[in-house]
């Protein structure tokens, strides 16, 4: 299945340039064997240790993409434009999954609207905690939080 997503114009032209030191059909070729992409182990190796040497907590490549949508849908992204983004069949799918985000967004809306018609300082809400799978016991502000230094 192919995914066709909208870049940043500075994002666009890293990977153009990227491209142009590659060989072959894949942006991230396997070293050991032509015409093969990189092994996802490898892949994940080298993340991990991209991470340690920057001093960044320890992520899997599951919790960017979490990251990304945290971020797309705090930021105003619809949900209709969101969801083939993200691969989703439906919206109703994103919904499930988001709707910690989406419930906050209201609650912030409601709050400026609050601000602008008679000009107190409400407090903005934020979003609540994640749930993960892998470390229950650990609270995150984030999923961005997760991926910025210890």
């Amino acid at each position: 299945m192919v995914r066709t997503i909208l870049l940043p114009t500075d994002m666009v032209a890293l990977l153009a340039e990227l491209k142009k030191q590659t060989k072959g059909e894949w942006m991230f070729p396997s070293p050991e064997k032509e015409g093969d992409p990189r092994n996802p182990t490898a892949v994940y190796h080298r993340f991990q240790l991209i991470l340690e040497r920057s001093h960044c907590k320890k992520v899997r490549f599951h919790d960017l993409r979490h990251t990304f949508a945290t971020m797309a849908l705090e930021n105003g992204m619809d949900i209709k434009r969101f969801q083939p983004m993200i691969g989703h069949i439906s919206s109703e799918t994103t919904l499930n999954i988001y709707s910690y985000i989406t419930d906050t967004m209201q609650q912030q809306a409601a709050v400026r609207i609050n601000r602008e018609s008679d000009g107190t300082n409400a407090e903005m809400p934020e979003p609540p905690l994640p749930k993960t799978s892998h470390s229950p016991k650990t609270p995150q502000k984030r999923f961005l939080s997760r991926i910025s230094p210890r």
